[in-house]
């Protein structure tokens, strides 16, 4: 018992810093509890956005950050700090004042980045009137980069053009590589695919070319037996194997605080995802904020470990909340249900689910988050509020 409020008091320290730092970063959190539609208006001004929703409108001005995921997303206001951005249909229209974190299937860049851009989907665009500050690091299926990039491009996908110039090196492994009548490369052009790059009359490469050919990846349909045969391989079963030890110590050794967080975790999916989110994000930083500004190394390691402590138990969580939502959805039940049935199917469809490319571990990370939000409310109740 004893431990169990040492590990309570140490996980409390962590709820309550990240609650200061919310308030300090005047945080401000939005979602619909139908996962409906989210907007925030043209003469609305916020300074650190945390959203999610289907249709996500962000037309106002961020003085700060936004963190946003969704179905369609557009971002026509300008944010002055960092995106983190994740959906299926991506826009930013705006002006960022420092880096952008983008994933989704379609991704439309059309604002200017003062800084860098991380970026992975499955056609990518980054249009005339868009530029990049930094250092472009991107991943698609189908790439097109019309606008300037003042850094380095480092680049892998299938169709890729580059048609602007670019202030720095260009390192790829792509498919096909083309240069448009537009591009200039300041500096060295590096890249590797089965095929030379089809050069336009115009384009210009200031610095060395070095190409290196590579041998055609097999047909998509033998990658498709290939990652079927995968799913087979060691590896993978000693994860799920794990996963189900792990599981079941939870359900039968810990089973008053898995059952409670599990339930609690799906009973309030919505809060418990902007908890999770917030936890997620925010701990880290409130962690290095202690560490320079307040107490000490010890207190801000001790928030470290608890915060790993977190995390784990919430990926492990994930997995039997994941089990008990299907068996209540397939067999229709009345209420989730915690026990080895749900540990067991939970880990195994879970696993075969984060193998389809985004959307897979998108699924993955949303459970994992309403386990995590529901761990920290938990400890709020028990903690904080019973002081």
């Amino acid at each position: 018992m004893k431990f169990k409020k040492k590990i309570y008091f140490v996980i409390g320290i962590i709820l309550v810093g990240s609650f200061c730092l919310s308030s300090a970063l005047a945080a401000e959190f939005r979602a619909d509890k139908k996962w409906g539609n989210i907007t925030l208006d043209k003469d609305e001004k916020v300074k650190n956005l945390y959203t999610v929703g289907n249709m996500v409108s962000i037309d106002g001005d961020i003085e700060k950050s936004l963190y946003v995921g969704g179905n369609v997303i557009t971002v026509n206001g300008n944010v002055e700090g960092n995106i983190f951005v994740g959906g299926n249909t991506v826009v930013i229209r705006g002006n960022v004042g420092d880096s952008v974190h983008a994933g989704g299937s379609n991704i439309l860049i059309e604002g200017e980045i003062e800084e860098d851009l991380f970026i992975g989907g499955g056609n990518i665009t980054i249009s005339k009137s868009a530029s990049v500050g930094g250092d472009l690091i991107i991943g698609g299926g189908t790439v097109d980069i019309q606008g300037p990039v003042d850094g380095n491009v480092l680049l892998g996908g299938g169709q890729v053009i580059i048609n602007s110039k670019i202030g720095g090196q260009v390192k790829a492994k792509v498919e096909e590589l083309k240069l448009g009548p537009q591009a200039e490369i300041a500096k060295n052009l590096v890249y590797r695919s089965p095929q030379e790059a089809s050069i336009d009359e115009g384009a210009k490469v200031l610095g060395e070319t070095d190409f290196e050919k590579i041998e055609v990846k097999k047909s998509s349909a033998f990658k498709s037996r290939g990652m079927l045969f995968g799913i087979l391989t060691l590896g993978f079963l000693i994860k799920i194997l794990m996963g189900i030890a792990v599981g079941l110590v939870l359900v039968y050794i810990f089973r008053n605080m898995a059952e409670r967080a599990v339930k609690e975790s799906l009973a309030h999916f919505w809060a418990n995802l902007g908890r999770g989110f917030a936890a997620l994000i925010l701990t880290p930083v409130a962690a290095i904020i202690i560490l320079i500004t307040v107490i000490g190394a010890w207190l801000a390691g001790l928030i470290g470990l608890a915060y790993i402590l977190m995390v784990f138990l919430s990926l492990a969580l994930a997995n039997i909340a994941f089990g008990s939502w299907l068996i209540k959805v397939v067999k229709k039940r009345d209420k989730y249900l915690v026990n080895w049935q749900a540990v067991v199917l939970g880990v195994v469809a879970l696993r075969i689910i984060i193998l389809i490319p985004f959307i897979g571990w998108l699924v993955g990370l949303i459970f994992m988050m309403i386990s995590l939000g529901a761990l920290y409310r938990m400890v709020y109740q028990n903690v904080v509020l019973k002081k």
